[in-house]
């Protein structure tokens, strides 16, 4: 499936216009966001781009959070192949225009509880990996800087994940939470106190949603996607930043979907019948 010839040739003027707010790392608008979208999904199959409209993925272009990821369709054998050729070509305009932006294929589809065979794609913003790390209080985790790119954030990750198993060593963290779920949630951008409410509810009931309260981001789930909330103790429902994060998230996500550009997109005859699909189809995730 081709790219969408309605949103080819789309200038590439305002990734120059937002350069700035990039480089300081603030969280971009919705309709900032908007923007970029529709210049992405001009350059890929729309059975790809149409994934980009998702709440997850709005939110990590926006900076709110340094990674997520959606899943495409691959039923049959070309399918994977195809999908990974059109995000390395996406990668490599990214790389020259949107360097703070990645996208990476899984190795191979899995099936779902259905059967349907899915490739999930990750999508890694820079800037979000860096807000979270300026915002997060975490024992062990240092200020990260989205100009050290990529390979930047490789040593950063390992660095928070030592520095993490140092503050349990010293019980500046407790010895049964898990490293692995903190470095998660820190890398979805999600605040310290909803972290540190997860791993504590799994270290004393094993997960599960027992005991646990659910974020209330404002216009998530206007597409079939991966659900972006996150969980908390009740008590915790109304602290600073948890609010904080709700009012931002929504804030974004409301003014992507009122935005001229999603309105442009939602009009385009291969994303509404895609996304129809998705959206309907029960087997889904």
């Amino acid at each position: 499936m081709g790219q969408s010839s309605e949103f080819k040739g789309w200038h590439d003027d305002f990734v120059l216009e937002t350069r700035e707010k990039i480089d300081s790392a603030e969280p971009l608008s919705g309709r900032e966001v908007a923007k970029i979208i529709e210049n992405l999904y001009g350059r890929l199959p729309p059975d790809i781009g149409c994934h980009l409209a998702e709440s997850n993925v709005v939110l990590t272009l926006s900076g709110m959070k340094g990674m997520t990821q959606f899943y495409v369709e691959a039923s049959a054998p070309s399918d994977a192949e195809r999908i990974k050729s059109s995000i390395s070509q996406l990668n490599d305009w990214l790389i020259q225009h949107q360097p703070e932006l990645q996208f990476v294929p899984a190795r191979s589809p899995r099936a779902n509880v259905e059967g349907r065979q899915l490739l999930s794609v990750g999508v890694n913003n820079l800037r979000g990996y860096e807000r979270a790390s300026r915002l997060s209080k975490l024992p062990g985790v240092r200020p990260f800087d989205s100009q050290e790119g990529f390979t930047g954030l490789g040593q950063w990750m390992a660095d928070c994940g030592e520095g993490l198993r140092k503050a349990q060593v010293s019980g500046a963290l407790p010895k049964d939470y898990s490293i692995g779920d903190i470095e998660a949630g820190l890398y979805f951008g999600y605040p310290d106190q909803a972290i540190l409410d997860r791993v504590d509810q799994v270290a004393k009931r094993g997960g599960g949603m027992e005991g646990l309260q659910d974020s209330v981001i404002p216009f998530t789930g206007v597409h079939r996607e991966t659900d972006p909330n996150f969980e908390f103790y009740p008590e915790h429902a109304k602290a600073p930043e948890v609010k904080d994060y709700e009012l931002k998230a929504g804030t974004v996500l409301r003014d992507f979907y009122f935005s001229p550009s999603y309105k442009k997109l939602s009009a385009d005859s291969h994303f509404r019948e895609l996304r129809a699909k998705e959206d309907y189809d029960k087997t889904r995730g």
